[in-house]
């Protein structure tokens, strides 16, 4: 596990927009919207790869 400081709010927004355009090829609309930067220290790839899961998973 590789720990560096990230920002989480950032990761989010960008997954959000790469999987926005893959919803609206699927008639979806999707939105992510972040108020405050959250500053996060952890394996970045892991919690992308997290929360693609959850986005994927959240889909019906």
């Amino acid at each position: 596990m590789q720990k560096e400081a990230f920002r989480l709010d950032e990761l989010v927004r960008d997954i959000g927009e790469q999987y926005s355009e893959i919803a609206s090829y699927q008639q979806k609309t999707m939105s992510v919207e972040a108020q405050i930067p959250i500053e996060w220290v952890g394996d970045r790839e892991r919690i992308h790869q997290l929360i693609v899961i959850l986005v994927v998973g959240s889909s019906p």
